[in-house]
Parts: structure tokens; sequence; C-alpha cells
């Protein structure tokens, strides 16, 4: 959102001026205009009149409309004019400052740190209600990575005057949480190491993971990464559950997960026709296609292929070639019959 003006031409000893700052800065211009650094204090000399210099000057103006909660401000180069005189380049900020945005929480102990890293809020330099969302799930996440599974999380967002915004972040922490048991069933094709490589959640441990590790996002995303292992291996119509039970064996806080795994039946590839390959080395390339008879059927394969052959012949010289896939069942009933195209 900063966007340069071209540079009046000029010759390269030229240096910046102090900025002429414009627009509603809601701090005092004098201010705005020192803290982007064109000259820095006492003897030092100005900034040479570049636009990288002066892409700085805005970061760092930027920078303090930031320190002072005015996360939704809006700092643009408006023009830079050319003193010909004076050998220097005079640049015009506009500056809109925006209120003042104050981000807390209450119910539970939570660093201003932790906020600006978990509330997107301060990344994006703007305030939605997505972003505020968005915020509440990351902080429900990171106390449940800290043990208290049964947190929630909700905000509030009020204008506290006209220079101002409060958005408090209400924590309901629960008691904690400590998973003992991790536990993988229905499994037959991959073991159950090869399984827990590709997960997030962990039961505690003596070293690492004081309360083990769980959050709804990262059981979400295990059985994704799970279903997707099995898929891309043929196993198409593969279900994955993950269930967490609390006060397992009857302890008061203690959780034991299960990831139970239904794999349905393995989807091969009975025969693959390749047309309008014209290289001189199809056959190497064919055999190290992933879709090849007797290998799992299975769409990440294919588009694997796809990347292969298309790479192969742009590094051939062929910029345009098309690459196009059919399947069709069987003859078999867990067999797929796959045809690629290549134009």
């Amino acid at each position: 959102h900063r966007d340069l003006h071209s540079f009046p031409t000029r010759r390269s000893s030229d240096l910046l001026t102090l900025p002429t700052i414009i627009g509603d800065t809601r701090i005092p211009s004098p201010s705005v205009a020192r803290a982007a650094k064109y000259k820095e204090i006492f003897f030092f000399p100005w900034e040479p009149a570049t636009q990288e210099n002066v892409q700085h000057g805005l970061q760092n103006t930027n920078r303090l409309y930031q320190k002072k909660d005015r996360l939704t401000a809006s700092i643009n180069l408006d023009h830079t004019d050319y003193l010909p005189e004076e050998n220097r380049v005079h640049p015009t900020i506009k500056a809109d400052g925006g209120p003042k945005i104050k981000i807390t929480a209450e119910g539970a102990k939570v660093s201003k740190g932790t906020l600006q890293k978990y509330v997107p809020v301060f990344d994006e330099g703007t305030v939605t209600r997505d972003l505020l969302v968005t915020g509440s799930r990351n902080l429900r996440d990171y106390f449940q990575n800290r043990g208290n599974f049964d947190v929630r999380v909700d905000f509030t967002n009020r204008d506290a005057g006209p220079d101002l915004k409060e958005i408090t972040y209400t924590v309901a922490l629960g008691e904690v949480h400590h998973v003992v048991s991790l536990e993988v069933t229905g499994n037959h094709y991959f073991s159950v190491d090869t399984i827990r490589e590709r997960m997030f959640l962990e039961p505690k441990g003596f070293l690492r993971f004081r309360h083990g590790r769980y959050s709804e996002s990262f059981a979400s995303r295990d059985q994704d990464a799970i279903q997707s292992l099995y898929r891309d291996n043929g196993f198409r119509d593969c279900k994955v559950k993950i269930a967490a039970v609390d006060d397992y064996r009857g302890k008061t806080g203690d959780v034991a997960i299960t990831v139970s795994i239904q794999e349905g039946p393995q989807y091969m590839v009975s025969h693959l026709t390749v047309n309008g390959f014209t290289r001189p080395d199809k056959d190497a390339v064919v055999a190290r296609l992933a879709s090849i008879p007797g290998q799992p059927y299975s769409e990440a394969a294919i588009g694997l292929d796809r990347d292969y052959v298309l790479g192969h012949y742009r590094a051939a010289g062929y910029p345009n070639a098309v690459f196009d896939s059919k399947t069709t069942p069987g003859p078999g009933p867990l067999e797929v019959t796959v045809k690629y195209t290549v134009t």
C-alpha cells in the first residue's frame, strides 16, 4: 500500500530533506517527519535521495504508528519535489493515522507479544471480523497446546471514544488436561510409526510436551494428512476419524486420543496408454511415470506425471506443450485404466 512515485531526474549526489507530512496524522507532524529518519540525530548526514531510502522512511513512519497502537494507519508517498538549487529531493508523505486499537485479554494471562503473534490484525494493518475470529481460533489453539483442552475464547469490539477502539479477548481456560494415550486402529497397509510421523498430536512425554500436544486444529490437520496418505496410495474410499476421550480410565484431566482408520479397498492402475509422445526417449520417460500398470491409482500420482512430462518437454524446447489425462474404471473391479495425451 506504499506506492513510490517516479523521482525527477537528479544527480546521484542529491540528498533528501525533512519530509512534509499531510493528512489526518493523529500524531504531531514534526514527530512523523522525524520518524522517517531521513536524517539521523546530531551530526549524522542526510540520506541519499534513492527510492530505497524513501521506502525505508515510509516503513520507519509506519513503525511509529504501530508503536502508538494505530494499527490501521495508512502511510503513502504522496509526491516528491526536486530542488535543483539545493541538490535535494523533498518528499511529501500522506499519513492517515486512524484510531488507536487497544487489544487486550482477560480471564488468562496473555502477553502483548503473544497477542501480536496470534491475532493477525497486527500483521494485516486492518481490523475485520474475520481477522478477529482468526485471532480467537489461534488463541484457542495456543491454550489447548498448553493443556487447556476445554478453553473457550471470545471477543468484544467496541468504540471506547472518538479516537479509540477496544478489542477484548475473553478466555475461559477450564481444567488442565494431559494426553496420556494415543492409539491408532484399523491400519493394515501402513505401520503406526509411518502414520505417527505425519501427526502433530502427541501424548505427554518426560522430556517434551509436558501436557501432550492437542488442539482441534491439529486434530483436523492430522485427520486430513492421514487420509491423504492413504488416498495417494490408491485407497480412494479411506476414512479417518480422530476422537478424544476425557477423564480416561476415571482419572480427571487425562485424555485418550484414538485415530480410527477405515482403509477401504486399494485401487490399482491396470493399463497406461500414452498418446502423442513423439520424443525419442519416450520409453525412458514412461518408465519413470507414477501411474504405470501395477502401481496404486491416485489423482496425486497423475498430477506428478503431468508435472514430469511437461517439465521434460519444456526443457527440450516445447514451452506450449499440453498434457491431458482421462481415466476409466476396469477392467477389474478395483482397477483403473489411465490414458495420457501429449500435444
